[in-house]
């Protein structure tokens, strides 16, 4: 990973996007937190699912030079569990874009 990314993620603690994931494929035993700046571009990910479709809410894909591809954290095929502390296992598609959506504004 790039250092000078890895220190911009540090300094921009109060300006980020809280993501935790869970990647059972990988043998991850317990969610991992991923923190990813704001920037205008978005935080660089799509996903899939939610309650509407009877799945939980899935990484689909992660965008080729956006930030979540840079941080290298979050990879397809992650379960997103929660947004800034927020639980999306059992909420529909839209509401975990809103929460995305409200991260990328001023996040406390």
């Amino acid at each position: 990973m790039d250092q000078t990314f890895t220190s911009k993620v540090k300094a921009s603690a109060t300006a980020k996007a809280t993501v935790a994931a869970f990647a059972a494929s990988e043998g991850h035993a317990h969610p991992r937190v991923i923190e990813l700046p704001k920037t205008n571009e978005g935080l660089g990910f799509n996903f899939m699912g939610g309650k509407e479709q009877n799945s939980p809410i899935y990484v689909s894909r992660i965008i080729p030079g956006g930030v979540a591809d840079r941080h290298g954290g979050l990879n397809r095929g992650y379960q997103l569990l929660s947004v800034n502390g927020i639980s999306v296992e059992s909420e529909h598609h839209e509401r975990a874009v809103e929460l995305l959506k409200l991260a990328q504004g001023d996040v406390p």
